[in-house]
């Protein structure tokens, strides 16, 4: 990824079972063996009390250490990893390093979709992190070699599901601004998941317009079940001429998916 140092899990999701709801205690793993990576359940499987997930740092030409975090909910404390870390890793010039983390529901956890991430921090004090889907008590995500007919209503399913983790409902549907003067266009994010969502939102507008809007990227983060709304400023030129109009969108980006708002009109008013 043009990184210096990179860090990585896999697969990219995977499905546990939910603990049993009348004594709230794990299912019995000798009854759902563990999921890997190379042999996820099918939707009418029964689903494994914990799986394997691969984590890997690996470096270029410059040598590398440091420490990989890594994070199942820790505010909620729903998921269970082992080991918890922080894990060390020294490397050589294009070294790597690589563990087998096991991760579980714990007692209580609710059903849902929860993430589990790694994190490294660079040098510069920059944040770097992986995140993986881990569902509880939902389907698996359904086999590709099964026929069409079957697998295209399971695969629609599984889209909506991912499409409805985070709700973007854009709020401003129309700026209209005089020469000089300044507006907001903003967005509701409503977390669905299970688990604390973290990602950066990019107001998008066609080349020229980007000058005029701060910021022109931020960072949030929200929690299962809330709310957020984010603004972007946008000013309009004192030497803008009236009539002038563009187009202007949200783009919401997490754990490596990323939403796309409608868009919002920008038109320079007399």
């Amino acid at each position: 990824g043009n990184l210096p140092v990179a860090v990585h899990l896999s697969p990219g999701r995977t499905a546990l079972a939910a603990p049993a709801p009348d004594t709230g205690a794990a299912p019995d793993a000798a009854a759902a063996p563990q999921a890997t990576g190379d042999s996820l359940p099918a939707p009418g499987d029964a689903l494994p009390a914990e799986a394997t997930l691969r984590l890997t740092v690996a470096c270029g030409p410059a040598p590398a250490s440091g420490t990989v975090e890594v994070d199942a909910g820790h505010l909620s404390g729903e998921l269970a990893v082992a080991p918890s870390g922080p894990l060390r890793y020294d490397l050589g010039p294009r070294g790597h390093a690589g563990w087998d983390i096991t991760v579980r529901a714990r007692p209580g956890a609710r059903r849902g979709r929860h993430f589990a991430a790694a994190r490294i921090t660079g040098d510069d004090g920059q944040t770097f992190e992986d995140a993986v889907l881990v569902s509880v008590g939902e389907p698996a995500a359904p086999a590709l070699d099964l026929p069409l007919d079957e697998l295209f209503p399971l695969y629609l399913a599984d889209e909506q599901k991912t499409a409805a983790e985070l709700e973007l409902t854009l709020l401003s549907q129309e700026l209209r601004l005089r020469p000089g003067s300044s507006g907001e266009i903003a967005v509701r994010l409503r977390n669905t998941t299970a688990a604390q969502v973290r990602g950066e939102a990019q107001l998008v507008s066609p080349f020229g317009s980007w000058a005029q809007i701060r910021p022109w990227t931020r960072g949030f983060t929200t929690e299962p079940g809330h709310d957020l709304t984010l603004g972007f400023t946008v000013t309009a030129p004192a030497t803008a001429r009236p009539g002038q109009h563009w187009w202007a969108l949200v783009k919401v980006m997490y754990f490596g998916r990323a939403r796309y708002s409608e868009s919002a009109a920008v038109t320079i008013s007399p």
